[in-house]
């Protein structure tokens, strides 16, 4: 007996076709049930994994925008090696209690204040504007820098040294 399978039920048998003794309309109704419940069984599976594997990618996204956040962070402030730093914030996040949630800018402090020797010295930045730049002291007699230079003596370079400091 072979039974061929119609579209509707995805290549699933649903008609029972012999040469031999005549097929009742309930045993191929109960055939076309059959079938469809396989497919049905089939298909709850493939949506099941499905929805296994998009948690499992949504999980991994939120964990690489964390790591990105914390490298980010530990860039600006300045860490010498912000992968060997992150591994010490990610554990800190890990081990706190749920309900107290610091965010990483906490913990990258507390970082700083443990461990400095992980993170660049903070400098002091220069003047971005042009109140803050001290204009050299103008030379009145430029004749003293000449004879500083050729004659090397040390009364001359003084007096030229003085000349500019003002």
């Amino acid at each position: 007996m072979q039974i061929e399978g119609g579209e509707e039920s995805g290549g699933a048998p649903l008609v029972a076709q012999s040469a031999g003794p005549a097929v009742s309309g309930e045993q191929v109704w109960r055939q076309r049930a059959d079938a469809l419940e396989r497919r049905v069984r089939e298909l709850e599976e493939a949506l099941s994994k499905a929805t296994e594997e998009a948690r499992a990618l949504l999980e991994a996204s939120r964990e690489s925008e964390r790591t990105s956040k914390i490298e980010l962070e530990l860039v600006r402030a300045g860490a010498i090696d912000p992968a060997t730093a992150a591994v010490f914030v990610r554990d800190t996040l890990a081990r706190q209690p749920e309900g107290e949630g610091r965010d990483v800018a906490e913990v990258i402090a507390e970082l700083r204040r443990r461990a400095p020797y992980m993170f660049r010295e903070v400098r002091a930045e220069m003047p971005t504007s042009a109140a803050g730049v001290v204009e050299p002291p103008v030379i009145e007699d430029d004749g003293l820098a000449e004879r500083a230079r050729r004659t090397g003596s040390g009364k001359d370079v003084l007096a030229y040294m003085r000349a500019r400091r003002g």
